[in-house]
């Protein structure tokens, strides 16, 4: 069993979640939504902030990586959209994948981002 709490680990879900936002708000949405749970609940709950900081670093992560791979695709290379269809499901599944665990209270870690909120 978890050391969380239930509603800890349903705030900390949700900071994962919410990048799911982007399909809302194109181009910023997967960082607004984890920013505003984050900046909300971090210093009620101590998991919300680890899990939330790394949401944030994961989804910062992915958007300067889609971004770079839309280059290709701008400029009319069929292998570009290819690699951001590809960069969007992985997001998709990583995102999925880390919600599940801070669902279970698990202090989960992205496999790879930048950490460039601390």
């Amino acid at each position: 069993m978890s050391d969380v709490d239930a509603n800890e680990r349903n705030w900390a879900m949700l900071c994962h979640i919410s990048a799911l936002a982007a399909l809302a708000i194109t181009g910023v949405g997967q960082i607004v939504g984890p920013f505003v749970l984050w900046i909300w609940k971090r210093e009620k709950y101590p998991f919300v902030d680890e899990q939330g900081k790394e949401s944030l670093n994961f989804q910062i992560t992915m958007t300067i990586v889609g971004a770079a791979a839309a280059i290709p695709w701008m400029l009319d290379f069929d292998w570009g959209k290819t690699m951001v269809m590809v960069i969007a499901l992985v997001d998709l599944a990583m995102t999925a994948y880390a919600a599940l665990q801070a669902s279970k209270g698990v202090h989960y870690r992205y496999p790879f981002s930048l950490k460039l909120v601390n």
